[in-house]
């Protein structure tokens, strides 16, 4: 396991990372976390110096191309075979792969990285992936390759025949083509007929159990709403109801009335709106609903309607401007959204003297969070729990949504016990209960947007496809430049033959959903299917040019 033979070394701080020792313990030498780190932190970063040939200090990041470590902290990481960093040849870092406490070792997976060992040795990790003998990637069964994929560096993962990134969980192939729960959706599409969204309810209660585990493993209590306007059918509200410990988050009377009407009770549905009317907030009053608000003005109308919950929350705008993309459409921060941190105890004093008692204190940082923006987030958080320790009759900390799943196969969304270790971290030592909102996280990958191909010809030198819908039905591109990936129904991972323009059925040139799609030879007839497409999509489309609403339907 101990890759090095250098001479002892206690508590010195090495590398890049002063929070990183080499200590040596009863295994050897090796490196150790100075102080907790989630999930995407960067530990190490390395100098580019390298040689051709492999030997007991070196990774291999290429054929015939391995960075020297002797003499800096790469020298000293371990080998696990269940490890909790890795090594990224692109940026010659190392990055945690799970949450790190405080005095635990940093270890990555050598098979990972060496084609052949320079100096093979029998593991002795005691995890239960452990490969007992190390001695090179090209000497794993095909089965061992296809599980250390996620790990493998890129010229290893070359020779892997890997499936596509979507195709797991959900998603399966057989000889009737794309499987959704294990269905054929080329059967769904014929037998309902297209635009047609079609949901897996195994995918929705597998999510809602994820957040759940996550929320418990901070230690705090917790409430969960279900952000509704991700996705309103009912059959989904009637699942997410059958839970029972899930409430609903809601942001118009309309639907607090859909929320009612779907069994939910009053005191289990969380409003956060934006630029409530008079009349919104008379219908709210009606409902005796909770309201988040975020200006002085709807604090000062809310006090004002009679009848009104006298408990409020505050919506904080988080000062950082985080979303999918770095996109200004999908970042909460230093928008319109929010008092700003600053104002925090202004507006708690506004609505306290307004007969006000402010229990909850909300804030959501944008739509589609990546792994990169942990730190970020951390910070958000940790200005947060200033806030609230300066706020007697606070009760709740509501942390929005955020947490979402891939559009793309480069994307690296934020892990949810990374998520879970910055509430631990920040916010559960308040004593107070967390709340969130999830609406992306839970629906997003259940679901598909399966279309029909009506058009197939040639145009400005590249093949062009048309579909049965436009962007009044998946607003994804054409309002947001948020990718999806396009599947083949029937030959869902057959060879590329060509790179293809889609367009869509409504008559604005923006209305193009992806301007490079790689797909098999395709024909008038054929159908494809838009993935992940559980999460507002339906719920946002409309009857632009009365071309009707999709369908929709619930494994």
């Amino acid at each position: 396991m101990n890759r090095t033979g250098v001479s002892s070394a206690t508590h010195k701080t090495v590398g890049f990372n002063p929070s990183l020792l080499v200590e040596n313990k009863s295994h050897g030498l090796g490196v150790f976390a100075a102080q907790n780190f989630v999930i995407g932190d960067r530990l190490a970063i390395f100098e580019a110096e390298f040689v051709e040939y492999p030997t007991r200090y070196t990774i291999q990041v290429d054929n015939r191309k391995h960075l020297v470590t002797e003499g800096n902290l790469g020298a000293f990481l371990n080998h696990s075979c269940d490890p909790n960093a890795r090594f990224v040849a692109e940026t010659l870092e190392i990055i945690a792969v799970k949450p790190i406490k405080k005095g635990e070792e940093v270890t990555f997976n050598y098979l990972s990285s060496e084609w052949e060992m320079a100096s093979p040795f029998q593991c002795q990790c005691g995890s239960d992936e452990c490969h007992g003998s190390v001695q090179g990637f090209r000497h794993l069964s095909m089965d061992q390759k296809l599980q250390l994929a996620d790990l493998a560096l890129p010229y290893l993962r070359r020779l892997i025949p890997l499936q596509p990134w979507w195709m797991k969980d959900e998603l399966a192939e057989d000889e009737r083509g794309l499987l959704l729960d294990g269905k054929p959706v080329l059967e769904l599409a014929q037998e309902h007929g297209t635009p047609l969204y079609v949901y897996s309810g195994k995918t929705i209660r597998k999510r809602l159990g994820e957040l759940r585990s996550a929320l418990q493993s901070t230690g705090s209590a917790y409430r969960m709403h279900y952000a509704m306007k991700a996705n309103r059918f009912g059959p989904i509200l009637a699942l997410v109801r059958a839970e029972k410990d899930v409430g609903i988050d809601a942001s118009s009377p309309r639907e607090v009335a859909l929320a009612l009407q779907s069994g939910f009770r009053a005191d289990e549905i969380s409003v956060t709106c934006s630029m409530p009317s008079r009349k919104d907030l008379k219908l709210f009053a009606e409902y005796g609903i909770h309201l988040n608000l975020d200006t002085f003005s709807a604090l000062r109308r809310w006090a004002a309607t009679p009848g009104r919950n006298p408990n409020v929350g505050l919506r904080l705008d988080p000062g950082i401007a985080l979303g999918y993309g770095d996109n200004p459409k999908l970042s909460y921060g230093n928008s319109k959204f929010g008092f700003s941190l600053a104002q925090g105890l202004e507006a708690y004093v506004f609505a306290q003297d307004a007969g006000l008692v402010v229990d909850t204190l909300h804030v959501h940082v944008g739509w589609g969070l990546q792994q990169k923006i942990a730190g970020l987030l951390a910070h958000v958080f940790s200005q947060v729990a200033e806030l609230a320790r300066d706020l007697p009759t606070l009760k709740t900390i509501n942390i929005g949504g955020g947490l979402c799943w891939k559009q793309a196969s480069q994307d690296l969304p934020l892990a949810i016990g990374s998520w879970a270790e910055l509430i631990k971290t920040h916010l559960a030592p308040l004593g107070l209960q967390i709340a969130c909102e999830s609406g992306t996280y839970v629906v997003a990958s259940s679901g598909l947007l399966v279309t029909e191909i009506n058009t197939l010809e040639q145009r400005f030198q590249q093949p062009w496809i048309g579909v049965d819908c436009g962007h009044n039905v998946n607003v994804y591109a054409a309002h947001y430049s948020i990718p999806q990936e396009i599947i083949a129904v029937t030959q869902p991972t057959a060879e590329i033959d060509a790179h293809y323009v889609v367009a869509g059925n409504i008559n604005e040139a923006n209305d193009i959903f992806a301007r490079s799609c790689s797909l098999p030879p395709m024909a008038e007839g054929d159908f494809l299917a838009f993935f992940p497409g559980g999460a507002y999509g339906a719920s946002m489309a409309s009857d632009h040019c009365l071309k009707g609403l999709p369908k929709e339907w619930l494994i």
